[in-house]
C-alpha cells in the first residue's frame, strides 16, 4: 500500500463531529492525514457496500462489532482521486458486507494527503 501513517503520528489539530456524511472537508491543504472514527450503527439489517475516495491515498476500516480490535481492511483509495470520485479504482468498492439494524460496528478511515 501506497499509504503512509506518518501524517497521523501528531496530535490532532482539529476534531469535527459528524452527523450525515461521513465525508472530511476537501482543498483544505498539503501534507497533513485525517483520521475519521467512530460508531456505525444500521437501521436495518442488510447487505451494505461502502466505498471510498481520497486525494492520494486512504483505506477503510470497519470492525465486526464495536471493537476497534475486530477491525480488517475493506476497502482503499491506493492513488489520488477527486472528491466523490468512486470509481477510479477496483479497490474503492468494499464486497457486500451483512451489518444487523442496531448492532453498534467501529470504524476507522485513514487518509494521506501529500504534495
Amino acid at each position: 500500500l501506497m499509504f503512509s501513517t506518518a501524517y497521523l503520528a501528531s496530535f490532532p489539530n482539529k476534531s469535527v463531529r459528524l452527523v450525515d456524511l461521513l465525508e472530511g472537508p476537501t482543498n483544505v491543504g498539503d501534507n497533513y492525514g485525517s483520521r475519521m472514527r467512530g460508531w456505525l450503527v444500521p437501521p436495518v439489517t442488510g447487505n451494505f457496500v461502502f466505498w471510498i475516495a481520497s486525494d492520494d491515498n486512504g483505506e477503510f476500516w470497519l470492525s465486526t462489532n464495536n471493537r476497534k480490535a475486530n477491525e480488517a481492511l475493506i476497502c482503499l483509495q491506493p492513488q489520488s482521486a477527486g472528491p466523490r470520485q468512486w470509481d477510479k479504482y477496483t479497490e474503492q468498492k468494499s464486497q457486500p458486507i451483512r451489518l444487523v439494524a442496531g448492532q453498534a460496528y467501529y470504524y476507522e478511515v485513514r487518509g494521506s494527503l501529500c504534495v
